[in-house]
Parts: C-alpha cells; structure tokens; sequence
C-alpha cells in the first residue's frame, strides 16, 4: 500500500513539474530573445529615410515612421571597439549625431539611417542624460504643412527667370548689290554674331512652361565681287534686331528640356559697300529698318545642381522684301548704275544655327 501511494506522489511531482516547466519555457525564450535583440534605436522624425549605403547619394530603400522601433548594429554602442580616427567617424558615440546607423527594419531590410534622426536605447545611465530629442521645428523630413495654410495656397507659384547667351552661326545672304556690269565672281561669307535672351514665366501658367521676354541679337557678314570688267565690289553687312520673345517647354525630363519660340524682332540694317574701277573708287552705306518674325527650337541639357544649361538650337526668319537707302549721294555715278541710291532685298527664309548657354534664377 505505501509503494503504491508512494509511487503515486512521485507521478503527480513529475507532471507538476512538466506542468510548470511548460509555463516558464516560453519566458525564459523571450528573455534569451530580447537580449540578442537589446541593441535597437527609435526614430525620432516624421519619415527617416534608410538608405543602401553610408551616404545621402545613394537608393532609398524605405521610409521610416516616427517612433518605430528597428535593430541596430551593435558596433554602435561599443565605445571599446573604436580603435583609430577613420573608425571613430562610422561608429557612434552616444554624445555625438554625425554620419549613418547600420540597421535592420521591422521588414527586415538592412541600410542606413542618419544618425540625428535616431535615438538610440542604451539601457543604461546614457538614457537619462543624454536623451535625444529632435526639434520639431526643425525636422527635415516633415514635408506637411502647418496650419494655416501660405495666401493663394494651392495656386500660389514663384517667379523664376532665364538668361540665354548664344553664339549665332548660319549661311550667308545670296543678295547683292544690282551692279552696272554683270557678275563674274562672286564669294558669299557665312553669317555669324551673337545673341542674348531674357525670359521670365508666366504667371498664369502654373506647370512653368510658358516663358516671355525679349531678345537681342547681331548679324555680320562679307561678300565679295567681280565684274566683267574687273571692278570689285566688297560688301560689309550688319544686322541689330531687338523685339519681344515667347516660348513654350514642350518636353521636359530630369537632365533636358526641349522648347519652341516665336519672335518677332526690330531690325536695324547696314550694308557698306566698297567699290572700285580702275582709278576710281567709292564707299558708301546703305541703311535700312523693317520688322522679321523667327520660329525657334533649342534643346537644353541642364545642371540644376548649378543651375545653368547647355544649348543648342536653329533659328528660321522669315526676311519680307525692302530697301536700304543709301546715305549720301554717290559722287562717282559709273559705280552704282541705274540703281543709285538703293539696295534690294528679295523676300525669303533662312536658317541661323546657335550654341550657348542658360542661366535659371
């Protein structure tokens, strides 16, 4: 009877023991748990960004909520593992901000967090004395608005101007003075000049595409000829033209833009011309002043860090027939023939080709 009894008690000792072993395991798993995982921070900014590497040029691997909870590497929290200087700026001190966090987020995705924008949870005396807290009036990453909200929100825009400064190029005018002897030789030099733009956006157009202004340029260039007779005939033009610009940004991606212009400029035109026929010889000027619409394509390889922008384009004017007047008589009237006294221009199109540059302010 007692071997029974006694074999009883010994039964029900190993099952409250099992009983009992069964409650604490899990406990005692979770502890062996939280302290593998002991080393952990709390982000202390609206979005903390994680980035691949140590850098702010790298990918941005996620976004980070304020208070969220993620692992740190335990490098981190070990003032005796610094060992040089170099080291010294990738491992943290609990009183220094500077440079990246090694971490692994609650998804389990390893990067770089900043280091003022983490608090760290040392589990000790740091905690207390040196508790981070971020200004929240100072927090970057916080893109919301206050309350209330900026005058003409949403519809409210800023100014931004443009500055073009080209290099003009193109081939020459084919016109001529009607000489009194027909042509034997004839050279026509390409044009070439400069050109500045100034844009401003404007204000009803709210995707900043539209721009208007006004544009400054100059034109020069020399023909040269002989007549059967051998008389030569060198003539020097120049071109100023002034007038209003608009132009419209029709593709626009992160490192080029590509836009149209219309034109429509005041020319002042200058014709010298240098003749000469054995002994006699002459020079005289030619003036003249008209209005010439242009159409204009430029593609833009743009800096924004720098804010400046590369171009290329081609210009097409649309010349209407005129006259330059000469300025004074001609004192040797076998020079000029019948048409003394006038240069003609003949109505037509040419193209001008340009290169420079664009300044955004």
């Amino acid at each position: 009877m007692e071997f029974i009894l006694g074999g009883l008690l010994t039964s029900i000792g190993k099952l409250t023991f099992l009983i009992i072993y069964c409650l604490i395991s899990p406990l005692i798993n979770a502890n062996e748990r939280l302290l593998k995982n002991k080393y952990f921070g709390v982000t202390q900014v609206f979005k903390a960004q994680v980035f691949s590497a140590p850098n702010l040029q790298s990918k941005v691997l996620t976004h980070l909520n304020k208070g969220e909870k993620l692992t740190v590497h335990p490098k981190h929290f070990k003032e005796e593992e610094i060992i040089n200087k170099q080291e010294d700026q990738e491992i943290d001190q609990f009183e220094n901000k500077q440079g990246f966090y090694q971490v692994i987020t609650q998804k389990g995705i390893i990067g770089f967090v900043e280091k003022k924008y983490v608090h760290l949870i040392y589990s000790d005396f740091r905690d207390q004395q040196y508790h981070f807290m971020i200004n929240p009036d100072e927090d970057l990453t916080d893109y919301r608005l206050t309350e209330p909200l900026p005058p003409n929100y949403p519809l409210a825009k800023k100014n931004s101007y443009r500055l073009n400064l080209q290099a003009n190029l193109g081939p020459g005018f084919d016109n001529n003075y009607v000489f009194p002897k027909l042509i034997k030789k004839e050279r026509f030099s390409n044009k070439y000049g400069a050109g500045v733009t100034y844009l401003k956006n404007a204000t009803f157009d709210f995707e900043d595409r539209f721009y208007f202004g006004g544009t400054l340029k100059f034109l020069t260039f020399r023909n040269k000829f002989t007549l059967t007779d051998n008389s030569t005939y060198l003539e020097d033009h120049l071109a100023i033209t002034i007038g209003p610009s608009l132009y419209y940004e029709s593709v626009r991606l992160k490192g080029i833009s590509i836009s149209h212009g219309i034109e429509l400029s005041y020319i002042y035109r200058l014709a010298e011309i240098d003749g000469k026929s054995g002994s006699l010889s002459e020079k005289r000027k030619f003036i003249g002043h008209m209005f010439e619409p242009s159409l204009v394509n430029q593609v833009i390889f743009k800096n924004t860090k720098k804010k400046i922008g590369f171009l290329a384009g081609m210009r097409i004017s649309a010349q209407p027939k005129y006259e330059l007047k000469a300025k004074k008589p001609s004192k040797e009237r076998e020079l000029w023939g019948n048409r003394d006294g006038f240069y003609e221009l003949e109505a037509k199109l040419f193209q001008t080709y340009f290169i420079g540059f664009q300044v955004y302010y």
